[in-house]
């Protein structure tokens, strides 16, 4: 499914734009995984700090799809 939907929005949305869903996909995946220690990961608490940096990913992204 994932290569299905991958290639689809490669066609309406071209090619940056869901590449940078997928990095911001893993990103939050990976604050998730580290938040919580899931996988024998080492736990590192998420903090407020990395909202900041998340929302110029989001507006990137945005920025990207609608201009």
């Amino acid at each position: 499914m994932t290569v299905v939907f991958v290639n689809v929005g490669f066609m309406n949305l071209g090619v940056s734009v869901p590449l940078a869903l997928g990095l911001l996909g893993q990103t939050v995946s990976a604050l998730v995984i580290d938040h919580f220690g899931w996988f024998g990961a080492s736990v590192v608490k998420f903090d407020r700090r990395k909202i900041g940096s998340l929302a110029l990913i989001v507006g990137g992204i945005a920025v990207m799809a609608y201009f």
